[in-house]
């Protein structure tokens, strides 16, 4: 599990579009993991209005995700707190892959 610190001067989090049946549906549009139009046009239109991270609901578990962009200005800041951890453990892993 990665343990991510994000500093973003506006975000915006579509867990809590409330029961709007528009945003609802633009929602459910842009979570089709079949269409990523959707996802991209509100991305587009978000980033545009200078919204520089986004928590969405997760399509493949009850969690969530963070969309971060990166070319915002000010940019905002990512950092993997236990970043060498995890490296580590991968590190470990792939040693144990046959080859």
């Amino acid at each position: 599990m990665y343990v991510v610190s994000i500093e973003a001067k506006r975000c915006s989090d579509l867990r809590k579009i409330g029961s709007d049946a528009v945003l609802q549906e633009a929602l459910t549009a842009a979570l089709d993991p079949d269409d990523l139009a959707a996802s991209q046009e509100i991305g587009d239109y978000l980033a545009e209005k200078g919204i520089d991270a986004l928590i969405f609901p997760s399509v493949v578990s009850d969690g969530a995700n963070v969309v971060v962009f990166r070319d915002a200005d000010p940019r905002p800041k990512v950092e993997i707190q236990n970043r060498d951890e995890i490296l580590d453990a991968i590190r470990t892993m792939a040693k144990r892959i046959p080859k």
